[in-house]
């Protein structure tokens, strides 16, 4: 039979869900009286309609992306969950696919009317339920929203989830096997055929009843064969996933490397229209350049686009929706006069387009000059105007770094972080120090309050694709051991870093399979995102066990070594072009290396040797080129 498997660490036999059965299922576990059957489910989910919500997600069903509003997702292998609801009423565990059930915008009482109407499978055909069959599956939306298997809760958002068909095989008596009997038409064929039915029957409900029972000896085999091999378990199975042991990929032995270029890698777009003559000219010339270096131009973006050439009003900039997290939005505007300060002008267009990078045109002696304003705050210009010779070739190669670069920024949680973690340790003391300290030195810019110039819709979209809280500059970690290391999270008061699991993360490994970086959290905190330059930490911590701390500040010091390119932050490029320059310094663990147009990466064997080396001789200004 097939076995369903969420990302590599959690198999499932009969069914998961995202949102409002994943709550339920939170309340189940947590109430004192668990009873048998529905009962349980049936008075967490009255429990729970009072106060859930839909919520707006992107389902990708075979790489096939939509945005929707849901109160809940189930994905199953079978009909049935939570003690007798036939949520996939045409599911079947040998079909090679999962079956979906997708709620749409439901208000409570409609709410109750269709869990009424569960039990006999008569709620697919009620409006705003629909039902579809897949292969694999991946569900985006806000980072707290509980995902559950088999009715235990796992995770939270993002999440994928794909089918293993005939992972699983069921032995019957006398050794017989349903291809024995396929293809023929006799009555004795009829016969075998229905008495397998009934076997099959039997048997999968035997599975279902042992996964309800929580028995971990068919989940251990069926873990076994979504890797196709035995699995390489390291000790024991974590609270967090009963009976179903974690994937891991021990950090010093995964390697993040440059993958082969994924459907949509060299492709771009541009949308809205010209506020100004310099950006119109630029577009028609981009065009034709740009599929010259190989690049195939979309006159609508589809789904996967890699660069979309957004064309703001600089007084009312929209932003381009993306529909993945590998797009890059490069924006562009035009200005009537020079401001007083180009940075200040233009960082708020950047952040309001939601762009990666913003190309501002802005007069100068007769001409207009190009700008660039990054997400780090970070602005240069190129030497000539638009109309002269060279022009796009330079322009091309600030751009390149951008467009071809591969992001490493996802997050996969595990909640098994050890008792004796969940308030810190004294390295996580040490970060909260040195965070302080940064402060002191003033070289912690203030977080940029992105709610403050987003609109709710934008901010949310933001949020969905990338997991951020905010916008903040700098982060420090300290290796733990030798297999992990502590890092500050992504948006927060690198100031005031008290709480593991929203301030501070235990980073863990590296999920080649996922190209995310693999977190130990503890329970009951909705846990943030790292920091996105966690690739380049791992990157030095794993080749040189003699760092044991590293500082990166959006600051300066004269007569480092800086990388060449400005590739962007949470890159692997970047992360490799910084980890390189470590490894060519006179002392891998006591270095100083600077990222071009960016800031500082510091190594050192704690944190308090590195702000003795720093202490004076740095500059909260960046030199831009």
């Amino acid at each position: 039979m097939d076995v369903g498997l969420v990302g590599r660490e959690r198999c499932f036999l009969n069914a998961a869900g995202i949102g409002f059965d994943a709550e339920v299922a939170r309340r189940v576990s947590e109430q004192r009286w668990r009873g048998r059957g529905a009962v349980p489910y049936v008075y967490a989910a009255l429990r729970t309609l009072g106060s859930f919500r839909p919520v707006p997600l992107t389902l990708t069903v075979d790489d096939r992306p939509e945005e929707l509003t849901s109160l809940l997702i189930a994905v199953g292998n079978g009909r049935f969950y939570g003690g007798g609801m036939c949520i996939c009423p045409g599911a079947r565990p040998n079909d090679g696919v999962l079956d979906l059930c997708v709620v749409g915008d439901l208000r409570p009482h409609e709410t109750l009317r269709a869990l009424a109407r569960t039990f006999s499978g008569r709620h697919v055909g009620l409006p705003k339920i629909a039902q579809r069959t897949a292969e694999r599956v991946r569900v985006e939306g806000p980072p707290e929203l509980l995902v559950h298997a088999d009715g235990q809760v796992i995770g939270r958002l993002p999440v994928d989830i794909r089918v293993l068909g005939g992972a699983v095989g069921i032995v019957l008596p006398g050794g017989t096997a349903p291809a024995a009997m396929e293809g023929s038409g006799s009555m004795e064929t009829r016969s075998a055929q229905s008495k397998w039915g009934k076997a099959r029957e039997f048997a999968s409900a035997v599975v279902y009843s042992l996964i309800e029972a929580d028995y971990p000896q068919l989940a251990a085999r069926a873990g076994e064969a979504a890797v196709g091999r035995p699995a390489a378990f390291s000790g024991a199975y974590p609270a967090a996933y009963p009976g179903f042991p974690v994937l891991r990929d021990a950090w010093p032995n995964g390697v993040p490397t440059e993958t082969a270029p994924e459907p949509g890698a060299r492709t771009f777009s541009f949308w809205g229209t010209p506020a100004g003559e310099a950006p119109r000219l630029l577009c028609g010339m981009l065009k034709g350049y740009l599929e010259e270096q190989g690049f195939e131009y979309h006159a609508e973006p589809p789904p996967k686009v890699r660069v979309v050439f957004n064309l703001i009003d600089p007084q009312r900039p929209k932003a381009y929706r993306r529909k993945a997290q590998a797009t890059f939005v490069v924006s562009l505007a035009e200005l009537s006069e020079r401001p007083a300060d180009v940075l200040k002008a233009g960082y708020p267009m950047l952040v309001r387009s939601m762009s990666n990078l913003l190309v501002l045109f802005i007069p100068d002696g007769g001409g207009m000059r190009t700008h660039f304003i990054t997400p780090e705050q970070g602005h240069y210009q190129l030497a000539g105007p638009i109309d002269e010779d060279g022009y796009l070739d330079e322009f091309y190669s600030r751009l390149k770094p951008i467009i071809t670069s591969q992001l490493v920024i996802d997050n996969v949680f595990h909640r098994d972080l050890p008792e004796e973690l969940w308030n810190g340790d004294e390295k996580t003391e040490q970060l909260f120090r040195a965070g302080r300290r940064l402060a002191e030195l003033n070289l912690l810019p203030a977080p940029f309050p992105l709610e403050e110039v987003l609109s709710p819709a934008d901010l949310r979209q933001l949020k969905r694709l990338y997991n951020i809280g905010g916008l903040s500059y700098g982060n420090l970690s300290a290796r733990r051991d030798q297999a992990t290391f502590w890092m500050s999270a992504s948006g927060v008061d690198k100031a005031n870093m008290r709480t593991v699991g929203r301030d501070v993360q235990l980073i863990k490994g590296f999920d080649a399979e996922r190209n995310a970086m693999v977190l130990s959290v503890p329970p009951g905190i909705p846990p943030r995102r790292v920091s996105v330059d966690a690739i380049e930490h791992y990157l030095i911590y794993r080749e040189h066990p003699g760092v044991g701390a590293i500082v990166h500040v959006h600051a300066w010091m004269e007569g480092i070594r800086a990388t060449e390119v400005n590739y962007p932050c949470g890159t692997i490029q970047l992360a490799r072009a910084v980890a390189g320059l470590i490894r060519e310094a006179e002392d891998p663990a006591r270095a100083v290396v600077g990222l071009k147009n960016h800031g500082l990466t510091i190594t050192g064997p704690d944190l308090d040797d590195i702000f003795e080396r720093i202490e004076g001789k740095i500059v909260p200004t960046v030199p831009m080129s």
